[in-house]
C-alpha cells in the first residue's frame, strides 16, 4: 500500500497530540497529587515517555530504534500508548480520565492499521526511519 500524505500528515498530528496529552497528564498528575510518592514516580515516566514519543515522531536517532525496537511496528506503538493511557487514570469523577482515554483510543487505532498494513509515515523532519515489511 502507498503512502498517502494527506493521512500521513493526520497520524503525525495524531501521535503529536498523543505525546502532548500524555505530557501534559504526567505534569497534572505531579502538580495536583504532590503529597504522594507515587504519583509524583507515575507522573514523571509519563512526561519522559510523552517527549519519547514527541522524539519518535518528529527525528529519531538510530540509537532510538535500537534502545524500543516497537516503535517499528504500528502494534508496539499502539500497545505502547494503551499501557501509557492505563498509567494515566487515577481519578473516575473529573474531567481528568481524558488524559488516560484519548491514548488507549489512539493505541487501538494504531493497532488497527497494523492489520490494515499501511505503512508507518516517515518522522516529520528526517532522521532515522526503518521500513518494515
Amino acid at each position: 500500500m502507498a503512502h498517502n500524505k494527506v493521512f500521513d500528515g493526520v497520524i503525525h498530528v495524531v501521535a503529536l497530540l498523543c505525546a502532548v496529552i500524555i505530557i501534559s497528564g504526567g505534569i497534572y498528575r505531579i502538580v495536583a497529587h504532590y503529597n504522594n510518592g507515587y504519583n509524583i514516580i507515575i507522573g514523571i515516566y509519563l512526561i519522559a515517555f510523552g517527549v519519547l514519543i514527541f522524539v519518535f515522531e518528529l527525528k529519531p536517532t538510530p540509537i532510538m530504534y535500537v534502545a524500543f525496537g516497537f516503535f517499528k511496528w504500528w502494534a508496539g506503538r499502539g500497545l505502547f500508548l494503551i499501557m501509557l493511557g492505563t498509567l494515566s487514570f487515577w481519578n473516575w469523577n473529573d474531567w481528568t480520565v481524558f488524559f488516560g482515554i484519548f491514548p488507549i483510543v489512539v493505541g487501538v487505532l494504531f493497532i488497527v492499521m497494523a492489520f490494515v498494513k499501511y505503512p508507518y509515515p516517515k518522522p516529520l523532519l528526517g532522521g532515522e526511519h526503518e521500513e518494515i515489511k
